[in-house]
């Protein structure tokens, strides 16, 4: 239904498998976006928060190379991305909220290794057209959440106006404090402190030319043989 557009949800079940005898219980279900990207448990095992892995346009891409129709893709990058939501729900309770994230496609998540309670989610911003390519619609982030008691606040962003992609994120101890290590795409590890979500360090692990946004105010990303993706 979701595909042929005569529905935006579907029923998602949440199921639990005990590993040892490989035997599936389904433990509860919500109405959300389809292509779940990441379910990740809380430290304490209470907690379940999945991110939606969806880029929809506003106005869909030219079915034609970028450099064909240049102004219906600055059109359809003008027009924006639909934002979707990370999801969080509580197994003790059975019940689950929403938090709207302001960066789109959100992809993944990790747990800060002090705080359990302090998570860490990635904004791809970005698109897929139909050849597929990936295509940069401006800055990613790193956007940092707090559970708290039916409610999962952004307590912290990274965005700085050259990160792109961050197709991956890991946080670390270093001396007693969280440090966030994010892929830059193409070729940069950017190393956040996780406290103050600003950068603690940059890395250039390579040379390569900046990337270009001023045909269409979008880019179509490297290709994975041409850039940083897995820290």
């Amino acid at each position: 239904a979701i595909l042929n557009g005569q529905a935006l949800t579907a029923r998602c079940e949440i199921g639990a498998v005990e590993i040892e005898t490989g035997e599936l219980q389904i433990v509860g279900e919500i109405e959300n976006d389809d292509r779940i990207h990441q379910i990740t448990p809380s430290p304490d095992g209470r907690y379940l928060v999945f991110t939606s892995f969806k880029s929809d346009l506003r106005l869909s891409y030219p079915r034609v190379p970028m450099e064909k129709d240049p102004e219906g893709y600055r059109a359809s990058h003008e027009a924006g991305m639909i934002p979707k939501d990370v999801v969080t729900v509580d197994t003790q309770t059975g019940r689950h909220w929403r938090t709207a994230m302001p960066v789109p496609v959100s992809a993944h998540l990790e747990f800060d290794p002090l705080d359990p309670s302090v998570l860490y989610v990635s904004g791809h911003n970005f698109s897929i057209n139909y050849q597929p390519a990936v295509i940069l619609e401006g800055p990613g982030a790193i956007i940092k959440m707090r559970i708290e008691e039916e409610h999962s606040p952004i307590i912290g962003l990274y965005r700085p106006n050259d990160l792109f992609r961050a197709s991956q994120h890991v946080p670390f101890l270093y001396r007693d404090r969280t440090i966030i290590a994010v892929t830059n795409t193409p070729n940069k590890l950017d190393l956040l402190d996780g406290a103050t979500m600003q950068l603690w360090r940059r890395e250039e692990l390579f040379a390569h030319e900046p990337l270009d946004f001023s045909l269409t105010g979008n880019c179509i990303s490297p290709m994975p043989s041409m850039a940083f993706f897995s820290v």
